[in-house]
């Protein structure tokens, strides 16, 4: 669904970033990425972090174009589903994010899932397709930046 979909949906609104909003959502986005990246962290936590680094790039690759994501039920979807219009990220990305949300979730709410280590180092190192492996420390465009974070590795999107 496109961005202009979402926005008849009311699933986003147009709004204008405020200073350092961008900049403080890359540093959250940065801590979480540390927390992800701990080896001495639980699997679930990880894999937990990691999503969120996901989400956190989405939003601010809508806040990059001058777009909020409203808070309503299927909220995290519409913001991974964005990611196609808003830095071209493929279909097949935004399926393995949707899965990490999924999996996110099932844990969060039954409890009943368990992550091994390697779907946590998959999840924050992008194992088979490298969807991260990045550092957004010190970039000067964060648009450029969450794209970057986010394509990591998108020639292997088939594998």
């Amino acid at each position: 669904m496109s961005l202009e979909e979402m926005l008849l949906r009311s699933e986003l609104r147009r709004e204008k970033a405020v200073p350092g909003e961008i900049e403080r959502m890359l540093r959250a986005v940065e801590r979480r990425l540390q927390d992800a990246e701990h080896a001495g962290i639980h699997p679930e936590t990880r894999l937990e972090q990691a999503y969120h680094v996901i989400l956190g790039c989405a939003l601010i690759a809508l806040r990059s174009n001058e777009l909020r994501l409203v808070n309503r039920p299927g909220h995290h979807i519409v913001a991974l589903d964005s990611l196609a219009d808003t830095i071209g990220l493929s279909p097949a990305r935004i399926d393995y994010f949707q899965t990490l949300r999924e999996l996110r979730n099932k844990d969060l709410y039954t409890g009943g899932t368990h992550v091994s280590d390697a779907q946590a180092v998959e999840a924050v190192e992008g194992k088979p397709a490298g969807y991260f492996g990045i550092s957004l420390t010190g970039s000067p465009n964060a648009a450029g930046a969450t794209s970057s974070a986010l394509r990591r590795g998108a020639d292997s999107d088939e594998e």
